[in-house]
């Protein structure tokens, strides 16, 4: 049994360690998206008021000077949380010569005056360093093949968590007849805890493989985990169902509407009387409007905020669907405290995007990362030594054979 899991780690780790690797190095600036955009892009993102009193623009004016800069492009979201000192990034999606879908860009605008700052296409590398987050980004967590990479790095996730218990048990010592106290299993286990950085450097590796991956395991596991909740819902839904109540889809309670959607400068003040008597109803407090999107294939508005109910500083998932016809509320959605499986499942995607605590859990996140690296590249190391090994074996048993046969004849 011990063998045969053996033989699995080291060839599920071979088989995942590149991607891991590659995932994890750009997961690690990722934790600093919002400062190091910024810092990459400045002409993009940096704004001043042009005085002390100046006051920002509504989120639907910007919108209308977005539409005006690029009246080819199909704007179907809103951005509502206008912050004084950031510009506002509205995504717009373009038709382009030779490509068979609509192309995401960003268009950035200064909340003071409406002037557009730049436009750039996202995750395109070619455009230079003012795309070099959002290209880590869709390297990260989609290995910049959206839909089928991100399909790829969930069953990758999957068999990281599975891989990972596998990999703990085996650090486990051995049974022994001789050994059956807990003191003498713990003496025997404690070896696994500690890296023998004097030792070579294929014990050093070892170690550093070994230890490291326990003493992080609880926080490597919830990035696994997570990372299947993101990539692979389907498969992470299916499971944590067996034991967590969730809400439902609140567009699966929708009618099918034909009619010519309400204007978003409505849409916002129908989700905003929604919401308002929504936090009235389930006690919660709204701290800022987030975002407005519809839904063309349904005709569905949903409108979002940023409430007492959610976990992450900046973005809001408290959200409520409304048809865009009417104004006729479909349903909710509250990211905590209605249902034990979302309450979770934000828990741990907010932890995962390092989006709460600030830069604790940033550090925390990017730390992860760095030993995530350092697994996949012992574990690579330690499967070629052995490998090598082998083959000077082999190729030693192979020479003092045809010696023997030389001698005999």
């Amino acid at each position: 049994m011990r063998a045969t899991l053996l033989r699995l780690h080291r060839w599920t780790g071979l088989i995942l360690a590149g991607f891991l690797f590659l995932v994890a190095l750009t997961g690690i600036p990722l934790a600093w998206y919002d400062a190091l955009d910024a810092a990459t892009a400045p002409s993009l993102h940096r704004v001043s008021p042009p005085s002390s009193q100046a006051e920002l623009l509504d989120a639907l004016v910007l919108r209308e000077r977005v539409a005006r800069f690029v009246p080819e492009a199909v704007m179907p979201a809103t951005p509502l949380g206008v912050q004084a000192g950031r510009s506002v990034p509205f995504p717009v999606w373009l038709r382009e010569d030779g490509v068979p879908v609509p192309v995401l860009h960003e268009v950035f605008v200064d909340p003071y005056s409406g002037a557009i700052l730049g436009q750039r296409r996202w995750g395109d590398l070619g455009e230079g360093l003012r795309n070099l987050m959002p290209f880590l980004h869709r390297i990260h967590t989609a290995l910049m093949f959206e839909g089928i990479g991100e399909l790829l790095l969930g069953i990758i996730a999957l068999a990281w968590t599975l891989d990972g218990f596998v990999g703990a048990w085996l650090t486990l010592p051995a049974r022994s007849g001789t050994h059956k106290s807990a003191s003498s299993g713990w003496l025997r286990w404690a070896p696994a805890w500690r890296i023998r950085w004097q030792g070579g450097s294929h014990k050093r590796n070892y170690d550093l493989h070994r230890a490291g991956g326990l003493w992080l395991w609880a926080a490597l596991t919830l990035m696994a985990w997570s990372s299947v909740a993101l990539n692979l819902p389907a498969v992470y839904d299916r499971v944590m169902r067996a034991g967590l109540s969730y809400q439902a889809d609140p567009r699966l309670g929708a009618e099918a509407s034909t009619g010519v959607p309400i204007p978003p400068a409505q849409a916002r003040v129908v989700g905003r009387q929604l919401m308002a008597e929504l936090a009235a109803r389930e006690g919660f407090a709204v701290r800022g409007e987030h975002w407005l999107a519809l839904d063309t294939r349904r005709n569905l508005y949903r409108y979002s905020v940023r409430s007492s109910r959610d976990l992450r500083a900046r973005t809001g998932a408290t959200s409520l669907v409304f048809n865009a016809t009417n104004g006729r509320l479909v349903g909710s959605y509250l990211p905590t405290g209605r249902a034990a499986g979302d309450t979770v499942k934000h828990w741990l995607t907010s932890l995962h995007m390092a989006a709460l605590w600030g830069w604790p859990l940033q550090v925390a996140v990017a730390t992860i990362g760095a030993v995530t690296v350092v697994l996949s590249l012992t574990g690579v190391w330690l499967w070629w030594t052995r490998r090598r090994a082998r083959g000077a074996v082999r190729r030693k048993a192979a020479s003092g054979a045809s010696a023997e046969r030389g001698r005999l004849a």
